[in-house]
């Protein structure tokens, strides 16, 4: 086990043995990756009163498994938990309960402050047979993620466990916080300007410091796009890159010979009832991101759009053309400089992305509107952080060689970019990529549209 690979500790009853073992084996799938510590590691003679002190002391994530005997357990009450909400305090501790049988865990003030897991807190003995393996698969996704690790795409078990990362319960009393996009002054003064080429569907074009605008009603709903000039970039992260992951490399060159234009901020839910008169976000707002949408649901959104406004053309965005507009000419982990780890927070972001070190604990889930932080040199909102954005392509792993409008990749496994609001800051860089299946929902996903033909698929 590398000395540096984040460490889970499980909180139990021991009448819940069966349902923990279950747990660790889908995590055991990362072996190597995650260091699972349960009481199975005491052996005769050992402190264990020590130990598992300690454990809950060095842990990065906290799983608790909730049942009446979790909860009328003298060691775990007046021991176990106090130190782990005292580390939730102190220090940010990643804290996953999960409802494992039926019991009144909403009369427990601290717990019921939390996010209990599974879906709708339907306890996992409620669950049979394949459903209650795929929550465990989802259970360990977000894990996981919140251990500021990810899933290979060679792994099988692990590919399976990205198809349903739960929805998380709500919290009582959300705070808005949903106001629309910010903007800048030089915004407020753009005046209208010819762009090439023409654009049947805008409806108002214009310019600023950050570059050439347009303006398309969909639906009824406004959405503003940025023209992304073609250009080069050096693709990947380097080997010295805090939080970087091997399939972020070898660096490479891209250059991209056409220009495109790219939405403003991530679809709003506003825009999605508009087109599908349905929206399957668990955090529902009209500004914020739509999430919990796989790349098979962004497919049919698409199509529906493009259909009601022909010569539209729009589509998601190629892996190369993501990275290269959330760059925004820029070479670090983020547009706003490198990234740095303080006390688990990443200051380089507070003022670009949200992210789960500037998000809240227990006062606000989901992700926030759109728009509400600092926009890249481009003009373009939420690159960043708030929700993972779904890409064109298929996985594919990096080659050395320089690349010209790399061409996109079918396959069953696709790629996410850019971090969201359950993302550690390691994540949340213009490298970082995350395979996900096709089929994948998550209350941290969502996407962006791309105006603009394809630029071939293979």
């Amino acid at each position: 086990m590398s000395s540096d690979s984040p460490t889970i500790f499980i909180s139990y009853s021991h009448r819940d043995e069966r349902l923990k073992e279950r747990l660790a084996t889908h995590l055991s799938v990362l072996r190597g990756r995650l260091d699972v510590w349960d009481d199975r590691r005491l052996r005769a003679g050992d402190n264990w009163y020590a130990e598992i002190e300690a454990a809950i002391e060095s842990a990065d994530v906290a799983v608790m498994l909730i049942s009446a005997d979790f909860l009328s357990s003298d060691f775990i009450s007046k021991e176990e938990v106090p130190r782990l909400l005292k580390r939730l305090q102190e220090d940010g501790l990643a804290m996953v309960p999960i409802l494992v049988r039926s019991c009144a865990w909403k009369e427990i003030p601290w717990l019921s402050a939390m996010q209990i897991r599974p879906t709708n807190a339907r306890p996992l003995t409620a669950l049979k047979g394949n459903a209650r393996e795929d929550a465990l698969s989802a259970l360990t996704v977000e894990i996981v993620e919140l251990a500021g690790k990810k899933t290979p795409p060679n792994e099988p078990a692990a590919n399976a466990a990205a198809t349903d990362a739960p929805p998380m319960e709500p919290p009582e009393s959300v705070a808005a916080a949903d106001d629309p996009p910010k903007t800048s002054k030089a915004e407020q003064i753009s005046v209208e300007a010819p762009l090439e080429p023409s654009l049947a569907w805008a409806n108002q074009l214009g310019r600023d410091t950050a570059g050439d605008w347009a303006s398309v009603e969909m639906v009824g709903i406004k959405q503003r796009l940025r023209w992304i000039p073609p250009g080069e970039f050096i693709m990947g992260s380097p080997e010295s890159e805090v939080g970087r992951h091997d399939d972020e490399g070898p660096t490479h060159k891209v250059t991209l010979t056409h220009g495109y234009w790219l939405a403003e901020t991530p679809c709003t839910q506003a825009l999605w009832q508009a087109v599908m008169r349905e929206n399957p976000s668990h955090y529902k707002s009209p500004q914020r991101p739509v999430e919990n949408v796989s790349f098979e649901d962004c497919q049919q959104f698409i199509e529906r759009l493009n259909q009601q406004i022909p010569g539209l053309a729009a589509r998601l965005p190629s892996e190369a053309e993501w990275e290269y507009a959330c760059r925004a000419g820029t070479s670090g982990a983020t547009w706003n400089g490198e990234l740095q780890i303080v006390n688990r927070e990443s200051p380089v972001l507070e003022s670009i992305a949200w992210y789960c070190g500037n998000r809240g604990l227990g006062v606000e889930d989901g992700p926030r509107g759109v728009g509400q932080k600092r926009p890249n040199p481009w003009g373009l909102y939420d690159m960043l952080g708030n929700v993972f954005e779904w890409c064109q392509d298929g996985w594919r792993s990096y080659a050395q060689r320089p690349e010209v409008d790399p061409e996109e990749q079918e396959g069953a496994v696709r790629v996410a970019r850019g971090g969201s609001w359950l993302s550690r800051g390691r994540l949340v860089r213009a490298a970082y990529r995350q395979p996900r299946l096709l089929s994948a929902q998550a209350v941290h996903q969502g996407f962006r549209l791309v105006l603009g033909p394809k630029r071939g698929a293979r």
